[in-house]
């Protein structure tokens, strides 16, 4: 059975609420999806600073977080 999982997005006091969230079999699937999402989000065009992708389950427990960083050496 799968669990949905939300991928919300802090930037200092802003945060891009996600309240559709995916569905994963389990969390290391959605916790590898964070930091994907993190990777992505840091490797862009525009540079908007550090931030974080906390993954939230369903009952509202952030249940892991990864740093957005540009990385200018990658």
């Amino acid at each position: 059975m799968s669990k949905r999982y939300f991928f919300h997005i802090w930037r200092g006091v802003r945060v891009a609420i996600d309240d559709v969230g995916q569905e994963f079999a389990a969390l290391p699937e959605a916790d590898n999806h964070g930091a994907d999402l993190a990777k992505d989000i840091a490797g862009g065009d525009v540079d908007y600073g550090p931030g974080v992708v906390s993954v939230v389950d369903v009952h509202g427990n952030e249940v892991s977080r990864h740093r957005i960083e540009r990385c200018l050496l990658c």
